[in-house]
């Protein structure tokens, strides 16, 4: 995929999240040195927030894949672990 094939998915997708009318923040503590860190999002409208939240979850484990790594995720609202 070519960078320019990226931008205008990229665009696609921030239109139809606008569209919806989706907004928020990412809040992440970084611990560098531990190899640490955590996400927090704040999603309107507030229905959204758990699909977003698997969705990025989902997305930064297939990214680890691809650099070889097994990612193993734990969901408290059904306490089980997937992948």
């Amino acid at each position: 995929m070519t960078n320019k094939d990226y931008t205008g998915q990229a665009q696609a997708i921030g239109q139809a999240v606008s569209q919806v009318g989706l907004s928020g923040t990412l809040y992440l503590d970084v611990d560098p040195e531990q190899g640490f860190f955590r996400a927090k999002l704040v999603v309107t409208p507030e229905g959204y927030k758990g699909q977003l939240t698997t969705g990025l979850a989902n997305m930064l484990a297939q990214a680890a894949g691809m650099m070889n790594l097994q990612t193993k995720i734990y969901t408290r609202d059904t306490g089980g672990v997937k992948k």
